[in-house]
């Protein structure tokens, strides 16, 4: 006969906690992008208000239905137990809820955050396509063997300029949500008065807006040192990635999108990412070329004049380049 082991009120509590329903569960904010945009300061100024409840970790990557490298999420599908994971338990009372995932810009993102949290502030962070794309240039460099200039890249890799597509994405949520539930910021206006960003970043989330947040600036530019051997080391653990998606048709779609999001997978990343930071220095990001710039700013033209009616944002520095 089993013994019947003494329960305290402690562990009853807990219990009846793990079984209460997810419909008390809601979330008052969540950044949705965009990458390389200041995100990760705007995590920071976020996390650091007492009245906020931020995610335990900042990209939670639960309604972005693709990564960054185009494969399927797999976290996509995942119930909203999951979600509600990256927060204590219990939560805490008068506080706001949010999380910042700057992936979430494809077209399902914003139906499906509004289908389980239709009064959801929207949070996106831009600065100019111009320089978004030097910065994707940039950080991918870092982990390419290759040493070629910024216009080689956009001539040879043709996702760079894909990537700078803010009026579509953001067209998913302007025809989504209300105008009054997205706030929209721009990293320039970041650098030329950060405290004054944070104070509307607090007031459009409905906290008080008189807290004064460290304000440093978080992803500083790395340059590159022992280029010869960061170059065979990027060689080295871009070779196995290079394999898996030559032979992706022979294992099929499927087993290719388990081992991308693989536990070991995730710590290959990771190990190389750490590897990474010890082949890199604080540096000033180089200049790009004015013609080039200029070049640029015109592909670009139409497309800021669009993003400008659609968001009501004075874009004047982007112009000015």
């Amino acid at each position: 006969m089993n013994k019947v082991k003494n329960i305290s009120p402690k562990d009853l509590l807990v219990r009846k906690r793990k079984k209460q329903p997810l419909k008390d569960f809601r979330l008052d904010f969540i950044g949705v992008g965009f990458p390389r945009c200041g995100t990760t300061w705007a995590a920071h100024i976020l996390r650091q208000h007492p009245e906020i409840c931020f995610s335990k970790v900042k990209e939670v990557k639960f309604f972005n239905k693709y990564t960054f490298s185009g494969t399927l999420n797999t976290s996509f599908e995942k119930g909203l137990a999951y979600y509600r994971s990256f927060w204590p338990d219990p939560l805490p009372q008068n506080k706001k809820l949010g999380e910042f995932t700057p992936l979430c810009m494809d077209e399902d993102a914003p139906k499906k955050i509004r289908q389980l949290f239709p009064d959801a502030k929207i949070i996106i962070f831009m600065k100019n396509p111009v320089d978004k794309a030097f910065s994707h240039y940039f950080g991918s460099k870092l982990y390419s063997s290759e040493n070629m200039s910024f216009e080689d890249a956009l001539e040879k890799d043709r996702s760079i300029m894909r990537r700078m597509n803010y009026y579509k994405e953001l067209k998913y949520y302007y025809d989504t949500f209300p105008a009054e539930q997205l706030g929209v910021f721009l990293l320039e206006d970041v650098k030329d008065n950060p405290y004054k960003i944070a104070e509307e970043l607090y007031r459009f989330i409905g906290v008080h807006s008189s807290f004064r947040p460290d304000v440093t600036p978080q992803n500083k530019t790395p340059a590159i040192r022992y280029r010869k051997l960061n170059a065979l080391k990027n060689f080295l653990f871009n070779l196995p990635i290079k394999t898996a998606h030559a032979i992706r048709p022979v294992m099929g779609e499927r087993v290719f999108i388990k081992l991308s999001n693989s536990s070991m997978v995730k710590a290959y990343d990771s190990t190389r990412r750490k590897v990474s930071r010890m082949f890199q220095v604080d540096a000033k990001k180089p200049a790009i070329d004015p013609e080039t710039r200029k070049q640029l700013y015109l592909h670009f033209k139409d497309e800021i004049d669009d993003i400008q009616r659609l968001t009501g944002k004075d874009l004047s520095c982007w112009k000015e380049g």
